[in-house]
């Protein structure tokens, strides 16, 4: 270093640079704190943004679950109403199975009813004509 680069600036400071020199440095300096400002907000907005992006992301997660959950239900739904329905054409198909049973015995019980007043009649009419002619 050279006692040239010395040198006294308008305030009186002693001075390494050279005044163009050191004007350059001072403006590089104060660039240089504008970017360091800015890459600051620019990490700040980053992070807000990842922020409301994971949150976003958490939303759609839940909301995803939830219509997973609601398919998951629909479907069950579905499942047992077939089973309901088929439990229902099978308690149909017995109730019909029964009837047709009960209807079959009644026709039957009907005809024994009918064969069994006729006989009582037959008979009937028998005793009555045998007694007739016997106090005759």
């Amino acid at each position: 270093m050279s006692l040239n680069q010395i040198s006294f600036d308008a305030n009186h400071k002693l001075r390494i640079f050279p005044p163009e020199k050191l004007e350059k440095s001072e403006t590089l300096k104060q660039q240089s704190q504008e970017f360091i400002s800015k890459l600051n907000h620019f990490h700040q907005l980053s992070t807000q943004l990842t922020d409301v992006l994971s949150a976003q992301s958490n939303l759609l997660h839940l909301t995803k679950l939830q219509a997973i959950g609601t398919r998951n239900l629909i479907r069950s739904e579905q499942s047992n109403r077939e089973h309901q329905k088929n439990n229902m054409k099978r308690l149909l198909w017995e109730r019909r199975r029964e009837l047709e049973r009960v209807t079959e015995e009644l026709e039957w019980l009907e005809r024994a009813e009918r064969e069994q007043k006729a006989e009582i009649e037959r008979l009937g009419d028998h005793t009555i004509g045998g007694e007739e002619s016997r106090t005759d």
